[in-house]
């Protein structure tokens, strides 16, 4: 019976006169692999397949590193390349690709008792994420970034929720017997949202996760694989961000850093707004506008703040200022409102009122009100 790959590893480390040749060999081997990436990179492959390379110590388990995007082609090619394994730990990064790709490797890997491992700062989402799942034992390093969404097709240019899909992830998840409170979370994102998975929400959805730190002997090696070359996002705290969001957002998020994180991971994402008070994350194809917002933290990828339009208002979530009314906008967006009011001359301040989904421009402010469901904004 297969048990415990990391703590083989840690044994490993912790005895070297047992198995110290092998570990130097497997991190050589490691390196090498890294060497034969940076120059082969897809054409080792075939076209729009993902990598799969497994490496075979004198000791110890396999490792089968899953490198790329996941293509139909990949499942039958991992079980292939596994066919005569006994016992290994798969190390997975990828932006997602296929879905019923995932779940077939998931499959084999839960068949064959492999154990699953997402290294440190490594991104395995969406499909990539539900083969991690299958894993007999799954390992992930803190600061990895392991993320669901929600199954969906395209309709007329925008993502749509396919329950016939839906339904095939959660009969996976149900063979794999994670819980229902799991099961919804991992289900329940927005298509093109993203919800991580860390340490302490493992715990709390009943999912069985060990931490993969410095002393396993895998991570050492894999880490100087190059984990992406996406532009540095630049914070920007205090600073909301207005236009571009994408479909159905925003999404629930704990942290500031975790909604980086989802925009990181997330294809096409140049920008995020974190709102601390309603702990929403809002993540962007670009931005329009920046103003001032003592709830909020922003993100913005390297060389796209140039294009956008600053302005010195103040948001203030639940405030009405009666009265001052220069003109009545209806069947408006908050971000319209915010425009208006900050490109006309004689508008001091807004309010927005959400659920008519209507704007009042004023000359002034008078008493502010406190009000649930208006948003203002003061120049």
């Amino acid at each position: 019976m297969i048990r415990s790959t990391a703590a083989h590893f840690r044994h490993a480390v912790a005895r070297p006169g047992l198995a110290g040749a092998s570990l130097q060999s497997l991190r050589n081997l490691m390196i090498g692999l890294t060497i034969f990436f940076g120059h082969l990179g897809l054409n080792a492959v075939p076209a729009g397949a993902a990598e799969i390379v497994t490496l075979t110590p004198k000791d110890g388990p396999a490792v089968v590193l899953v490198k790329g995007e996941l293509s139909p082609s990949d499942a039958p090619r991992f079980a292939r390349e596994t066919d005569d394994i006994k016992e290994a730990v798969v190390l997975l990064e990828s932006p997602g690709g296929t879905m019923f790709a995932g779940l077939s490797i998931g499959k084999t890997i839960r068949r064959k008792g492999f154990d699953t491992a997402v290294p440190s700062s490594v991104a395995c989402v969406s499909a990539c994420a539900l083969a991690w799942l299958g894993g007999s034992e799954r390992f992930m390093a803190e600061n990895a970034r392991i993320g669901f969404h929600a199954a969906y097709f395209m309709k007329t240019g925008r993502p749509r929720k396919s329950a016939a899909a839906e339904a095939v992830v959660v009969d996976y998840l149900q063979q794999l017997q994670l819980p229902p409170r799991a099961i919804s979370y991992i289900t329940s994102s927005p298509p093109q949202g993203l919800y991580l998975l860390t340490m302490g929400r493992a715990r709390d959805l009943g999912v069985e996760v060990s931490p993969y730190g410095a002393d396993e002997i895998v991570t050492g090696s894999v880490d100087e694989m190059p984990a992406g070359t996406a532009p540095v996002i630049k914070r920007l705290p205090q600073v909301d961000l207005y236009g571009r969001n994408f479909p159905d957002m925003p999404i629930k998020t704990d942290s500031a850093d975790e909604c980086e994180a989802q925009c990181t991971a997330t294809d096409d994402c140049a920008a995020f707004t974190f709102n601390t008070a309603r702990s929403a994350c809002f993540l962007k194809a670009g931005a329009e506008i920046a103003i001032s917002h003592p709830a909020t933290i922003s993100g913005l990828r390297g060389g796209l703040g140039k294009s956008i339009r600053r302005t010195r208002m103040t948001i203030q979530e639940a405030t009405d200022y009666p009265g001052n009314d220069i003109d009545r906008q209806e069947a408006t967006t908050f971000e319209a409102c915010l425009i208006s009011c900050s490109e006309t001359r004689t508008c001091k301040a807004f309010t927005y009122v959400v659920r008519r989904h209507e704007c009042w421009l004023k000359n002034g402010t008078g008493s502010a009100e406190r009000r649930d469901g208006l948003v203002s904004g003061v120049k």
